[in-house]
């Protein structure tokens, strides 16, 4: 919902890519090889 992102960006957050994906926020991680 709009109220949480809003909520989770009011200040600065940092998340892991595992974390991202997790939140919704990318589809997928890329690992190098």
């Amino acid at each position: 919902p709009i109220e949480r992102v809003a909520h989770d960006t009011e200040r600065d957050y940092f998340m892991t890519a595992e974390e991202a994906k997790a939140y919704g926020i990318v589809d997928d991680v890329v690992t190098k090889k």
